[in-house]
């Protein structure tokens, strides 16, 4: 049965006449007239009774009224703590993710000034154990370096990454300035990494890996110190190339890297989820 009808119901039974109880709710008196029939037809019984000028209950009526004046308040209850769990953001964000969409997409929205409480990162290894977590309701969002192929995940691109091979200042000085890359020894990605497949992709060998990592901070670190080369996204090493600290090595053809991010299609999002979603689609 529709809330309003409660309402109308006992407007009526307040005022005991049904012009009154139109005018209060801005119904036309068929209306209201239409409305009580309503609620009498769907109870089997007669809750109101003409004496005279005005209308009564009848003792179904004040059974009626006892019901709907409970069902009122605990409707009312229900919208009031719905909206303060909306205002102050309580429901959990569980979120998949990478080092480098971690640490340079998600965390700067985490700052106090947006009030998020509860939010929970999870740092996936590859894509396939991203799109498994959400696949398993573990992930409300997941982001990704690669294509999400299936259908049911509505994909947004947010940043397309250079991939560049880097190496640190002193190694390349140590080899004369070297532009070739098989000059260097290599810090590799581990097998099945996106980055690993990248440059699989554009080389017919690799150079002599010297260390693999699955972390690409833990790769971008060890080119600092000059243990190796490496192929990382433009996101991750910019600074250290504006500074000097690292060096760009030529790579042609230029190979980019999609950060994606994906929920389930026709999500509902939460207010706290809108809210990530929103800052997070304004920072890129």
């Amino acid at each position: 049965m529709d809330i309003n009808l409660f309402k109308t119901f006992l407007t009526v039974a307040n005022c005991k006449n049904i012009t009154h109880a139109a005018e209060i709710l801005n119904f036309t008196q068929p209306a209201i007239t239409a409305q009580i029939k309503l609620i009498e037809k769907e109870m089997h019984a007669a809750l109101f009774e003409r004496i005279g000028g005005k209308i009564y209950l009848t003792p179904n009526g004040k059974i009626f009224m006892r019901h709907a004046n409970n069902i009122l308040l605990e409707y009312n209850s229900l919208k009031k703590d719905i909206y303060l769990s909306s205002k102050k953001n309580f429901s959990l964000i569980n979120i998949g993710v990478s080092t480098l969409c971690a640490s340079y997409l998600v965390t700067p929205i985490l700052s106090p000034q947006n009030e998020f409480k509860n939010i929970s990162l999870e740092i996936c290894s590859n894509t396939d154990s991203a799109l498994n977590g959400l696949v398993q309701n573990k992930f409300d969002f997941i982001i990704c370096h690669t294509d999400i192929k299936s259908e049911k995940i509505t994909k947004i691109e947010l940043s397309k990454e250079k991939m560049i091979w880097t190496v640190g200042k002193a190694l390349y000085l140590q080899h004369n300035q070297s532009l070739n890359i098989f000059d260097y020894p290599l810090i590799s990605f581990k097998e099945g990494c996106t980055y690993r497949k990248k440059y699989e992709h554009l080389l017919p060998k690799l150079p002599n890996i010297i260390m693999e990592c699955s972390n690409s901070e833990a790769v971008r670190d060890a080119v600092l110190n000059n243990i190796g080369l490496s192929f990382l996204p433009n996101l991750l090493i910019k600074d250290y190339l504006n500074s000097g600290q690292l060096i760009e090595l030529p790579c042609q053809p230029n190979t980019f890297v999609t950060l994606t991010l994906g929920f389930f299609k026709n999500k509902h999002f939460s207010v706290q989820e809108q809210l990530f979603l929103d800052l997070l689609l304004k920072s890129i």
